[in-house]
């Protein structure tokens, strides 16, 4: 009976040895696997070959919000640049006497008209003066509306002319 004993646990240790063995052996083995995939990752790190691609693509959004900022912005001063020009020749036109204060407000508001808005036009006279006032929504006139917090924001021109004697 000691002998089996003996027997047994000399397989044992033997199967443990032998385990241990080959899970020593594996660890060597995934060693050097390891430190294949670190030399590789290392190599990844110092070749720059696709960095510009990848810097491309994640400031991409960036400047795409810069554009369209900047497009909106410009839609937005170009409308007051022109809203300008309408309301100064409306109230020449009227300081002159060539149209009347009806005239001149649907003048102004069909001359200044776009894609955008439809702005509305306010035409005052009294006694030595005309004043032709355009006006629209800020948030009517760009293309992205990404001046949404500027919502109550209008976009005003306004022209104040002498009248000429008649």
């Amino acid at each position: 009976m000691q002998s089996t004993i003996a027997a047994f646990d000399a397989t044992r240790r033997g199967a443990v040895r032998k385990a241990m063995r080959d899970r020593l052996e594996g660890d060597v083995e995934m060693g050097r696997k390891t430190k294949h995939l670190f030399r590789r990752a290392r190599g990844f790190r110092k070749d720059a070959d696709g960095s510009a691609s990848i810097e491309f693509v994640l400031w991409m959004p960036v400047f795409m919000f810069i554009l369209m900022l900047t497009i909106d912005a410009s839609i937005l001063f170009m409308s007051q640049s022109n809203y300008w020009s309408i309301s100064r020749d409306t109230a020449r036109l009227v300081s002159r006497h060539a149209i009347t204060e009806e005239q001149a407000k649907t003048y102004a508001e069909a001359a200044a008209v776009n894609k955008f808005a439809s702005p509305t036009a306010s035409v005052t006279k009294n006694g030595q003066t005309v004043t032709v006032v355009l006006t629209s929504p800020a948030s009517q006139l760009t293309v992205f509306n990404l001046f949404s917090f500027a919502t109550p924001y209008q976009v005003e021109a306004s022209t104040t002319q002498a009248l000429e004697p008649i």
